[in-house]
């Protein structure tokens, strides 16, 4: 049996080329979001990349983190030695930010499904990693399995700093860790291009326009819209076009609990669709899904 599966996750990384799976902040709908166990289990699922989101902590390390505060995935308002590190937004409620933490006060926090509805047997058991970490979390998978599992890190700022931690950690040098860079920041996202020379998606809130992907296609090696835009029977004249320009299209992002119900009968329906309509990779929450609804599509195009 684990001969089986030691197999299929070869299978399911033979070729970046062939539609491929973002584990979106993990496997973040079955175990707190940019956690070690969010990552390992997308890991087993057989995702093409993990997706860590990037915060700077006070001393300048890249932790693995989505929000602007630490509030709702860790249990720091219930920290009284935090309790005066608080500020106040704009609507009066208490956040923490994790700029101002060391990374040795952020190794104290514990994590906790942030999603409502979902699973939070697990808050509490695990803490925030660093990108480093979870570098060497995938370092060590694909060598133990001989995969080719990457990393898809979401640039904010920073773009100093990431340039000299990919150069540090030799991520331009390693095949054994892919790195597929992201961001809505399309200054960021250029310099650092510019500067490592590692494939980069530029994220849009809605599908481009013709003029958009020509201004991109010497820049980016894809673009990446919410999924609605990709999901259309018109979707296929944009995504064509990108592809007629180089560029790959990625949509964002799948939930197995949140779909168009009045369309399709499970999530993994819609992924089926975006990739039929050409869409190259999907960002997902639930990997497992996406890679069976590419298991599907390659099934049916046989």
């Amino acid at each position: 049996m684990r001969l089986l599966v030691l197999v299929f996750l070869m299978m399911a990384n033979l070729s970046k080329a062939d539609p491929f799976v973002i584990a979106h902040r993990g496997a973040s709908g079955e175990r707190p979001e940019h956690t070690l166990a969010a990552y390992r289990l997308a890991l087993e699922q057989a995702a093409d990349y993990i997706e860590p989101d990037l915060r700077s902590t006070k001393d300048g390390v890249f932790i693995a983190l989505h929000d602007a505060t630490l509030n709702r995935t860790t249990d720091v308002a219930l920290r009284p030695e935090f309790a005066e590190r608080a500020k106040l937004d704009k609507k009066g409620q208490k956040i923490w930010m994790p700029g101002d933490f060391l990374l040795s006060e952020i190794r104290l926090l514990k994590t906790k499904q942030g999603t409502q509805g979902r699973d939070g047997q697990f808050d509490g058991k695990e803490g925030i990693p660093t990108l480093e970490e979870v570098v060497n979390l995938v370092r060590g998978w694909n060598r133990t399995h001989n995969a080719c599992v990457g990393l898809m890190p979401e640039l904010r700022g920073d773009a100093d700093a990431f340039i000299e931690f990919v150069r540090k950690h030799r991520l331009t040098e390693d095949n054994a860790v892919p790195v597929y860079l992201q961001s809505f920041e399309e200054g960021t996202l250029r310099k650092v291009r510019e500067q490592v020379g590692l494939p980069a998606a530029i994220l849009m809130g809605r599908s481009p326009s013709i003029e958009k992907l020509s201004n991109f296609k010497d820049s980016f090696t894809a673009v990446a819209v919410g999924k609605d835009d990709c999901l259309r029977p018109e979707s296929k004249t944009w995504i064509t076009e990108a592809h007629r320009l180089g560029l790959k299209v990625i949509a964002w992002t799948f939930d197995d609990g949140r779909f168009d119900r009045s369309r399709f009968q499970s999530s993994g329906d819609e992924m089926r669709s975006a990739f039929e309509n050409g869409v190259d990779g999907v960002f997902t929450d639930f990997p497992a899904s996406g890679v069976a609804a590419r298991a599907a599509v390659r099934g049916k195009a046989r």
